[in-house]
């Protein structure tokens, strides 16, 4: 990671919740598990 954004008003750049991580797997998934609900 070169640089970190922080688009919220917490003080802090953690992310807490896991939003990155889980959007990082989804984005770099296999075209086998194309993520969470794609036909949604």
């Amino acid at each position: 990671v070169k640089e970190r954004t922080n688009w919220t008003n917490e003080r802090t750049l953690d992310d807490g919740l896991g939003h990155g991580t889980f959007v990082a797997g989804v984005i770099a998934s296999m075209r086998e598990c194309q993520g969470f609900a794609p036909d949604a």
